[in-house]
C-alpha cells in the first residue's frame, strides 16, 4: 500500500500522462483494424466450421433437438461459446458472421491481455514488450512458430480459442486481485469457480485454471505457511472439482475428445519433441515460482508470472 501512494504521489508531483490509457486506446484501434480487415477471410477447410456454424443457427433460432443427425457431435457440445457467437450472429443476421467475428475479437482480446500482463513488470514493461514484439517479428518473418491463432487455421477450434481467452482472463484477473492486496481466501474461490464455469466451454481451459490453482495455494503456502490459507486453497480446488463432476457438459467434453483430431506444432512432429517442450517449459515455469516464492512480498507483484508461470507449468498438457 506504501509502495502504491507512492507511486501515485510521485506520478501526480511530476504531472506525467497515464500512458496506459494512450496504449489501451492504441490497441483498440488496432484490435478494430485488424478485426475489420480480416472479416472478408476464412483460413480454415475443416468440416468442423460447417458443424459448429450449424450450432449457432440452431441457437439463433432455438431448434435445437435432443437428436439431430445434421448437427453429429454438436447435439450434446457444450453451447457457451456458441451462444455467445449466436448473440453476434443475431446482429449481422449471419451465424457465419457471428462464429468468425467472435473468433476474431478473442484472439484479438487474447493477445491483448498478454501484453496488459506485461504491463505489470513495472520498469521492465518497456523492455518486455519491445522484446516481444521483435520475437514476433522475427517469428513472422523466419520462424513462424505457431502461436494462439492457429486454432482457426486449416482446423477450425473456436470453442479452444474463447476458452483460451476466458481462461487467461481469469488469470489476469486473480493476478490483479493479489496486486490490489485481496485476501488469498477469495481469489482462490475466485479461480475455482472460473475452473468450474470453464468446463461448458471447454475441458483444456477448466484444466488449466484448475491447475493454477492447485499450483498457486502450494506455492503460496510454500512462501509463507498459514493453516488458513492452506484449508481455504483445499476447499476452493474441492469447489471446483465437485461443481465440474457435476456438470454434465465435462462428460460431453470426455466423449467428444474420443474422436481423432490434431494440432500440429511446428518443428515437432513426435512424441519425443513433445516431451522435451513440457519438460523446458515445466522446468522454466518452476524456476520463475521459485524465484517468485523467494522474493520480499512487496516485490512480488513485480514478477510477470507470479500468477502466469503456473499456468505455463499447466500448459504442458497441450503438448501431450
Amino acid at each position: 500500500m506504501q509502495a502504491a501512494s507512492a507511486d501515485n504521489n510521485r506520478v501526480g508531483e511530476t504531472g506525467e500522462p497515464d500512458w496506459s490509457l494512450y496504449a489501451l486506446a492504441g490497441f483498440i484501434c488496432a484490435a478494430a483494424y485488424f478485426v475489420i480487415t480480416r472479416i472478408p477471410s476464412l483460413w480454415t477447410v475443416s468440416i468442423d466450421f460447417g458443424l459448429h456454424c450449424v450450432l449457432v443457427a440452431r441457437i439463433m433460432t432455438g431448434e435445437i433437438q435432443p437428436v439431430d443427425p445434421t448437427m453429429v457431435e454438436m447435439t450434446v457440445y457444450p453451447h457457451s461459446s456458441h451462444v455467445i457467437a449466436a448473440t453476434a450472429g443475431t446482429v449481422f443476421d449471419s451465424p457465419v458472421m457471428g462464429l468468425h467475428v467472435m473468433a476474431l475479437i478473442s484472439l484479438m482480446t487474447l493477445w491483448g491481455l498478454i501484453a496488459w500482463g506485461m504491463m505489470w513488470s513495472g520498469r521492465l514493461a518497456v523492455l518486455l514488450l519491445s522484446a516481444f514484439l521483435l520475437l514476433m517479428a522475427i517469428n513472422s518473418k523466419f520462424a513462424h512458430v505457431e502461436l494462439f491463432g492457429n486454432e482457426i487455421v486449416l482446423n477450425y477450434f473456436y470453442p479452444q480459442l474463447v476458452g483460451q481467452t476466458l481462461a487467461i482472463t481469469a488469470l489476469l484477473l486473480a493476478g490483479y486481485m493479489e496486486r490490489r492486496g485481496v485476501l488469498p481466501e477469495i481469489r482462490y474461490l475466485f479461480l475455482g469457480l472460473c475452473a468450474s464455469a470453464l468446463v461448458s466451454v471447454h475441458l483444456l481451459a477448466a484444466f488449466e485454471v484448475s491447475a493454477v490453482l492447485a499450483v498457486s495455494v502450494a506455492a503460496e503456502c510454500y512462501a509463507e505457511w498459514r493453516v488458513r490459507r492452506a484449508f481455504a486453497g483445499a476447499a476452493a480446488i474441492t469447489l471446483a472439482v465437485l461443481l465440474s463432476v457435476r456438470n454434465a457438459d465435462l462428460w460431453s467434453l470426455i466423449e467428444i475428445s474420443q474422436n481423432n483430431g490434431a494440432l500440429s506444432i511446428k518443428y515437432i512432429s513426435g512424441p519425443v519433441g513433445a516431451v522435451l517442450l513440457a519438460v523446458a517449459t515445466i522446468a522454466i515455469s518452476a524456476a520463475i515460482l521459485y524465484r517468485w516464492a523467494w522474493s520480499e512480498p512487496i516485490r512480488r507483484d513485480d514478477w510477470l508470472f507470479s500468477n502466469i508461470s503456473p499456468r505455463s507449468v499447466c500448459h504442458a498438457d497441450r503438448c501431450a
